[in-house]
């Protein structure tokens, strides 16, 4: 055998197409508050293609993983998938393996991560397979019929990915959500900044506003020169006197704004005292004009004229406003009730009218039928003086053909 076809074999084998490692099914675990990381569960298949041999394989991450921010932005170098040799699997065989993607927070999560799968078969040739593992882990996907979530008493729908859904929607740790690269809370936004690299000389770094900061910019030497000597004190005492200038400004607006309060609640009183008054001066003249209109008798012609009297309306026979509408309530009333009981009646007495004569009629049409289908039969002995033959029930089933 020749060089050349040594060489051409050695190709050939490793070359030839083995069986390799298929990933059929990826399923994304429900995570759950104490879960140390999300978990993933890869069905992988050993699908042979010409021969049919057993593999080694091991499915470790490729890159760092990707994830979604609140801002529709893509945040890289979001941590990696921790996977591991799994051993051997024989040809055609299908096993479950799990991957986890170490976090802490685990909910409202969408990216990515991308894994290699290492197969080798027992000739040492090894094949490399690139995959994507895709999950969503946003309430809305794992509760489409949003009813599950809901009815937890811990669960509060924040709209907003950097606030705790589950724990009445306080601020997130913002370092262990986004791996170091997003650690301050901004107040204002609610969401998670990235922190600035404060690495030139005399810089400092300013946690209340996620500022660098240099001294030199905010102290000059005149500042110096000024505090040292005394010069600044002017300007400090000026600032301080408009500060007081200011405050009694706000103190006298404060004050005119109470004066202006008080008087609106004062006219505000007066307004029912008003609506009082108004009522009995209307109450006053209802009295007023309840008295009929009297004529005064000349007292020299009284026994001409006598004096009509007048019936007076007093305290005692004064009906209030809310007894008489309840008077004309229960009048109301009484009414609708004696028309319902004679309603009542009436068609009661006209039901019974109905019956009375469907029954007559009954009974005169039975008597009528008995009356044409009666047969008079008489005695065997024949009377006297008559030649009517004698007619029995057996004389007629005798004539019968």
């Amino acid at each position: 055998m020749n060089c050349g076809s040594i060489l051409l074999l050695t190709y050939f084998i490793t070359t030839t197409a083995f069986a390799k490692i298929v990933i059929n099914k990826v399923v994304v675990r429900i995570p759950k508050p104490n879960d140390i990381g999300l978990i993933f569960d890869l069905t992988v298949v050993n699908s042979p293609c010409n021969d049919r041999e057993t593999l080694e394989f091991r499915i470790h991450s490729d890159a760092t993983c990707s994830v979604n921010v609140t801002e529709n932005e893509i945040m890289k170098n979001a941590g990696r998938v921790v996977g591991g040799n799994f051993g051997h699997i024989v040809a055609g065989a299908a096993e479950v393996v799990s991957l986890i993607w170490p976090t802490i927070s685990l909910y409202n999560r969408v990216g990515k991560c991308p894994i290699v799968v290492t197969s080798k078969n027992a000739r040492g040739v090894e094949e490399h397979h690139k995959h994507a593992i895709h999950f969503d882990t946003r309430f809305t996907t794992l509760d489409p019929d949003c009813h599950t979530l809901r009815k937890r008493p811990d669960y509060k729908d924040c709209k907003n990915w950097d606030k705790e859904y589950l724990n009445n929607c306080t601020p997130v740790n913002c370092q262990e959500r986004y791996f170091g690269q997003r650690s301050f809370y901004n107040k204002t936004t609610e969401h998670c900044d990235p922190v600035p690299r404060c690495d030139k000389p005399n810089m400092h770094y300013d946690y209340y506003n996620n500022e660098c900061l240099i001294p030199e910019k905010f102290f000059t030497e005149e500042d110096k020169k000024k505090i040292l000597s005394g010069d600044f004190r002017k300007e400090c005492e000026e600032e301080e006197q408009e500060m007081k200038q200011k405050e009694k400004k706000g103190k006298k607006q404060k004050q005119s704004a109470k004066y202006r309060k008080e008087q609106q609640q004062q006219q505000q009183q007066q307004q029912p005292q008003h609506g009082s008054a108004k009522r009995e001066a209307d109450i006053f003249d209802e009295e007023f004009n309840f008295f009929p209109q009297s004529s005064f008798a000349d007292p020299d012609n009284s026994a001409k004229n006598p004096q009509p009297t007048v019936g007076v309306k007093t305290d005692n026979g004064y009906i209030p406003y809310w007894l008489k509408g309840i008077l004309e309530g229960l009048v109301v009333v009484g009414a609708i009730i004696i028309l319902q009981v004679l309603a009542t009646v009436a068609i009661y007495v006209l039901i019974c009218f109905v019956i009375f004569l469907i029954v007559t009629w009954i009974s005169r049409r039975q008597i009528k039928c008995h009356r044409e289908t009666t047969c008079i039969l008489r005695s065997p002995a024949p009377s006297e003086g008559t030649e009517e033959p004698l007619i029995t029930p057996s004389s007629l089933l005798s004539q019968r053909n």
